[in-house]
């Protein structure tokens, strides 16, 4: 931890030193399958709400059309990100726990 204290105050924001590097155990864990099927049906109805409010509601404006446009990259992104991470090939989050050696 002092190590890295030092490299920060130094101004280094990059990786550590080799003779700095931390060896421990790394795990990366992942969203379980279950959360694709709950997920993406959720986001999927509040795109569907989305769509209607922007185009087929009765006091829908003109503003309307780049709230959905952006509504709908963010919660394409938001999908993409969950599928990925249901399917084992983003990590959720990343343990770096340091060993006792």
């Amino acid at each position: 931890m002092e190590e890295n204290s030092r490299r920060f105050a130094k101004g280094g924001f990059g990786p550590p030193d080799e003779k700095e590097q931390i060896m421990g155990k790394r795990s990366k864990v992942y969203l379980p399958r279950w959360h694709r099927w709950f997920i993406h049906p959720m986001l999927l109805l509040i795109w569907c709400v989305t769509t209607y409010a922007a185009f087929w509601a009765p006091e829908r404006d003109q503003e309307s059309m780049l709230g959905w446009v952006i509504a709908t990259v963010v919660l394409l992104g938001v999908g993409i990100v969950t599928w990925l991470m249901t399917s084992g090939k983003l990590p959720a989050y990343i343990i770096e726990e340091e060993s006792t050696e």
